[in-house]
């Protein structure tokens, strides 16, 4: 985890030449919804506040950025089911 004043990021990995940052959300029921309907245009815009954060302290200001998200359900036989949609969203 990576937390700054404008907001957290769960992971933040390369792929390549990219930077990718990396928002994981788990739910063990569907009483709240899939996982990807928490990542809101609001949480994108703080998801992505966050990173530019970080981009500006590690002074990686031409760095090639992703977005993805991990999504994490459990199976009625408790095993765990995990998605991996890259490139979720674009910068804002």
């Amino acid at each position: 985890n990576f937390r700054c004043p404008v907001g957290e990021l769960d992971l933040i990995a390369i792929d390549g030449s990219t930077l990718v940052f990396i928002e994981v959300k788990a739910r063990t029921g569907s009483e709240h919804g899939h996982p990807l309907e928490a990542i809101t245009r609001s949480k994108q815009r703080q998801i992505s506040r966050a990173a530019q954060y970080y981009l500006r302290r590690q002074r990686l200001h031409q760095a090639l950025v992703r977005f993805d998200v991990v999504a994490i359900t459990w199976s009625a036989q408790g095993e765990p089911i995990i998605e991996l949609v890259k490139d979720a969203f674009p910068v804002m």
